[in-house]
């Protein structure tokens, strides 16, 4: 019954009248003057102060006018994913990674995510930001993570998950190896190894050039392991999205400009209007792995 009247109580504040609120909630005047005087009767206090045929809250109305549309915004979305969910028998998160991207915490996550909800096909997808850009456009992934290189859109979640340092891998055999950060300066002239493919490259090029700051000397390849392995024959350099445990083979440094370090900042991104309750758990998972300290 409190949740009727909670729909009643707004619905009589937001129309300013019990004659026209009666109408939208299909009932009598004379009954919803009911459910409100029951209301108030329940919580010992006045609500709505009565002054001929209008009325004004009271301060303890105010504040229950106030938090009734947060109950029942929430109820709302409570009960259109209950609907969703029991619709479909099959469900499928799709998540859209960079290539290469090793982060543990996304494994940790994606392995949590899958034991709570073992209904939950889960289909990862790889790709440069191009890639991932159009996966999602085509409705391919549902969410996808990656660094923020595009103007954010009023049609996306954008989701903030982490800031990391920029790290770019070389060959222990290079001399710039001994040092213990990298500028952009110390890479100019040395060529910069890109994943990328054939039609992504003049985008790829142009970011790293533009954005970045590297040189002109690019390589392009069409896949990590390619770039480990030309990384690991000291051919060039290779901007990594994410840390990665130092190798025999290859080592990475922190990128800086000048005196400062970059910082590459880290989003989950959806569609606005294809939200739903696996995209923002598989987001909180995410994130709170990532944060451990705000659950404390």
């Amino acid at each position: 019954m409190l949740l009727k009247q909670m729909k009643y109580f707004v619905t009589i504040v937001r129309c300013g009248s019990f004659t026209e609120a009666a109408e939208e909630c299909f009932i009598s005047q004379s009954a919803i003057s009911q459910q409100i005087k029951a209301l108030e009767k329940e919580f010992g206090v006045e609500l709505m102060h009565r002054q001929n045929r209008s009325f004004i809250l009271t301060p303890a109305g105010e504040y229950f006018y106030r938090h009734c549309l947060g109950v029942l915004d929430e109820i709302e979305r409570i009960k259109s994913e209950t609907i969703q969910i029991g619709e479909y028998d099959d469900q499928t998160l799709s998540i859209g990674l960079m290539e290469g991207l090793s982060f543990s915490e996304i494994r940790k996550a994606i392995a949590k995510f899958a034991s709570l909800y073992p209904e939950v096909e889960i289909d990862i997808k790889t790709g440069s930001h191009e890639d991932l850009f159009n996966y999602m456009q085509s409705d391919e992934v549902d969410i996808k993570l990656n660094d923020q290189r595009r103007a954010f859109s009023d049609l996306y979640v954008n989701f903030h998950l982490m800031d990391q340092p920029f790290y770019v891998g070389l060959s222990p055999q290079n001399p710039l190896a001994d040092l213990d950060y990298l500028t952009i300066d110390d890479l100019r002239r040395l060529p910069c190894i890109i994943v990328a493919s054939s039609s992504q490259e003049d985008t790829e090029r142009d970011y790293y050039h533009n954005n970045i700051g590297f040189g002109n000397n690019f390589i392009f390849v069409r896949n990590q392991e390619t770039a480990n392995l030309m990384v690991a024959a000291n051919k060039g350099f290779n901007p990594n999205d994410g840390y990665r445990p130092q190798r025999e083979t290859i080592v990475y440094k922190p990128l800086y400009e000048g005196k400062q370090p970059l910082i590459r900042h880290y989003y989950l991104f959806w569609k606005k209007n294809h939200t739903n309750y696996y995209i923002e758990e598989f987001a909180n998972i995410l994130y709170n792995i990532y944060h451990p300290e705000e659950n404390d």
